[in-house]
C-alpha cells in the first residue's frame, strides 16, 4: 500500500488535537492523529462514490415508494382493508 509522509507545522498540532479530540467525543472513537488524518483521506478519496450511491439510493427509494402507494391506492380503491390500519378503507 503506498505511504504518504506529510509536514505539519508544528504549532498546528494543538489545533489538530483538539480537532481530532472532538471528532472522537461526538463518535465514541479513540482515533489517534494519525488514524484521523487516515481516515479522513480516505474518505475524500470515496466521497465522489458515496455522493453517486446516495443519489441511486435516494432515486431507488423514491421509485420504491411511488410504486408502493399506487399499491395501496389501488387496494383501497378495489374495497381492500387499509394495509396501514388492518381496518376498512
Amino acid at each position: 500500500m503506498p505511504q504518504f509522509t506529510i509536514a505539519i507545522a508544528e504549532h498546528l498540532i494543538p489545533g489538530l488535537q483538539t480537532v481530532v479530540e472532538r471528532y472522537n467525543k461526538d463518535t465514541g472513537s479513540d482515533l489517534s492523529v494519525t488514524a484521523w488524518i487516515t481516515l479522513h483521506v480516505q474518505e475524500l478519496a470515496v466521497a465522489e462514490q458515496l455522493v453517486a450511491e446516495q443519489t441511486r439510493l435516494q432515486q431507488q427509494s423514491q421509485t420504491d415508494l411511488v410504486a408502493a402507494l399506487t399499491a395501496v391506492r389501488d387496494r383501497l380503491i378495489a374495497g381492500e382493508p387499509n394495509p396501514a390500519t388492518g381496518g376498512d378503507a
